[in-house]
């Protein structure tokens, strides 16, 4: 498949827009699971950051479900970004030689 410089989807960009926010989702979640710690650190309390075992742990389905669907859905879309770049610098280094 040739190479299209310049051209950036509306889908492409829709999944960069996405990709972008899972961060800021991700801390906003721990900070609404944590909400006293999170207010502690700004002197609302005493924080408590003792690491402990969680009472019930999580079921290993659970677990598995949750790293499959981040390895589908957060890493193979980075990797395959990564590709293309490289795809992309190989073959502008051509083009110049």
């Amino acid at each position: 498949m040739p190479l299209r410089l310049g051209e950036v989807t509306p889908t492409e960009q829709h999944v960069h827009s996405f990709l972008e926010m899972l961060p800021l989702m991700g801390l906003l979640l721990v900070v609404a699971l944590y909400w006293t710690a999170f207010a502690a650190l700004f002197g609302a309390g005493t924080p408590d950051f003792s690491l402990r075992w969680k009472e019930a742990p999580l079921p290993v389905v659970y677990i598995a479900a949750v790293l499959t669907l981040t390895a589908f859905l957060e890493v193979l879309p980075y990797l395959e970004e990564f590709v293309r770049t490289l795809r992309y610098r190989r073959a502008a280094t051509r083009a110049g030689e």
